[in-house]
């Protein structure tokens, strides 16, 4: 899968086990920050299959976007404004998603 990463993201937290408060803890993913109101694009072609308000996801996520990629990637995208797509909405690669919130 070919990966968009905006060069306005840095990585906050990387894949892989953690020692968060003196336990091991495994993260199934990769954070990124980012502006407040910087647009975030599809990395990959795939459709969206879940979408969720003020946690309804994760806890912790406020507004999420969970897409299935066409090679088989789930990707969950958190901390949006108001979710520009819908459940089984087909996206390309590139397409905006959503606006980053600061909540």
């Amino acid at each position: 899968m070919k990966v968009i990463i905006s060069p306005m993201g840095t990585i906050t937290t990387k894949f892989g086990v953690h020692d968060a408060t003196h336990k091991d803890h495994f993260h199934k993913g990769v954070d990124f920050a980012c502006q407040e109101g910087a647009e975030i694009h599809s990395p990959a072609d795939g459709i969206v299959q879940k979408i969720a308000h003020d946690n309804g996801l994760h806890e912790g996520l406020g507004n999420a976007v969970m897409i299935k990629t066409s090679d088989g990637y789930q990707l969950t995208f958190g901390h949006l404004s108001g979710l520009k797509v819908n459940s089984s909405t087909v996206i390309q690669h590139g397409d905006v998603i959503d606006i980053v919130t600061g909540k």
